[in-house]
């Protein structure tokens, strides 16, 4: 008498295996996207940090009015390689840092630490959302669609 697996069987392992599969790859995708998110919320967040420890630093003077852009080595951001582009203003109005188009490709986040508004994607470069003055840009509108 031979002893094994016969075809039927070990198809039906292989349909099982796959039926596992379908179910529990859409979950981690989730988790892991989950995860990206959350870390970018905290980067978010060590930038205005950082900003806020550059201007202490400076006796909360002379902040440059264009903004810093986030490649500024006077920025003393970790991993800071990680971020395509973006700009951290300081307004004096409401004493308060605020991001402008920060992005590490998979997400972008403008406003101020109270508020900041993350979407997935790049970040909207419709001309339409900046106020120019003299062709310098002075503020990023997040409300524009």
């Amino acid at each position: 008498m031979k002893k094994g697996f016969t075809l039927v069987e070990i198809l039906g392992v292989f349909i099982l295996l796959g039926v596992i599969a379908l179910i529990a790859i859409p979950s981690i995708l989730k988790m892991s996207e989950e995860y990206e998110y959350d870390a970018f919320v905290e980067s978010a967040k060590g930038i205005l940090r950082a900003a806020e420890s550059f201007h202490a630093e400076n006796d909360y003077e002379n902040f440059p009015v264009g903004g810093l852009k986030i490649d500024d080595n006077r920025l003393n951001i970790k991993n800071k390689e990680q971020f395509e582009d973006g700009l951290v203003i300081y307004d004096e109005n409401t004493q308060k840092f605020e991001l402008q188009l920060i992005t590490n490709g998979t997400f972008c986040v403008n406003g101020s630490k109270d508020n900041l508004k993350i979407t997935k994607g790049n970040c909207d470069t419709d001309s339409s959302c900046f106020e120019f003055q003299d062709n310098t840009i002075l503020k990023y509108n997040v409300n524009k669609n």
